[in-house]
């Protein structure tokens, strides 16, 4: 079975929304809560050679298990055309309760214009 696929360029600042919600559809209050994303170039990398390491602590609607992760490619480059991230994202509750919420593919693509040279 395949991950799922999020897509992004290099260069690009942008915010992944996100919205938590238990197995029968209900929003999962995030108050008190961290959602951590991580994304590795392998699945072997230790936790501290991450690509991407983000511990997001203020959300956006708690109450209503809505977050976003900050995705800041300003500064990454990409040596081809694509390089492919396995990240995912953890949930730790107020209680201290850790739920792995998925596996996915970061594809970042280089971008054709190079709008740093202004």
């Amino acid at each position: 079975m395949s991950r799922p696929v999020l897509k992004a360029y290099s260069g690009e600042i942008r915010d992944i929304p996100l919205s938590f919600k238990d197995s029968a559809g209900s929003a999962i209050d995030l108050t008190g809560a961290t959602v951590y994303f991580t994304a590795k170039s392998d699945f072997t990398d230790e936790d501290a050679d991450a690509v991407f390491d983000e511990k997001i602590t203020s959300h956006t609607t708690a109450a209503s298990g809505l977050t976003a992760i900050p995705l800041d490619l300003s500064a990454y480059t990409v040596a081809g055309r694509s390089t492919t991230l396995i990240a995912d994202i953890v949930l730790k509750d107020a209680g201290g309760d850790v739920v792995n919420q998925g596996q996915f593919d970061l594809v970042i693509y280089r971008s054709v214009t190079d709008s740093t040279s202004d």
